[in-house]
């Protein structure tokens, strides 16, 4: 298969153009590179987001930990595992543990029923 002069053409200028844009982005690159290692080293004992506004509970269906802001009064929290919701108060002065969920009713099956009556 021939290929054109024209085909040629636009192949030698991608490729001038791809080394071109190559070179410009790694010289932009060791530019800011000093910098940004002053930012990464200074940044090493900062904590990150909002830590100490964050406290961890534990859901009182399933015992998954869950991270709340902390310092507000009353707050709905829900339990991503087990879609079980209840209500938190994350003030420092009050630690009151969540209310346990109560149980709900297990689907008696035909298993379960067999199983039942042999052991009965």
């Amino acid at each position: 298969m021939a290929v054109s002069a024209w085909e040629q053409f636009l192949a030698r200028e991608t490729r001038g153009t791809i080394a071109d844009l190559v070179c410009k982005g790694s010289l932009q690159l060791n530019a800011i590179r000093p910098s940004l290692s002053v930012l990464k080293n200074m940044s090493r004992g900062l904590p990150i987001g909002n830590q100490e506004t964050i406290e961890i509970v534990e859901c009182p269906n399933d015992g998954a930990k869950l991270r709340v802001p902390a310092g507000r009064n009353r707050i709905l929290v829900s339990c991503p595992t087990s879609k079980y919701q209840f209500i938190l108060k994350t003030s420092a002065d009050t630690a009151e543990p969540p209310p346990k969920p109560v149980p709900k009713q297990a689907k008696i099956g035909r298993l379960h029923k067999l199983k039942a009556w042999l052991t009965s």
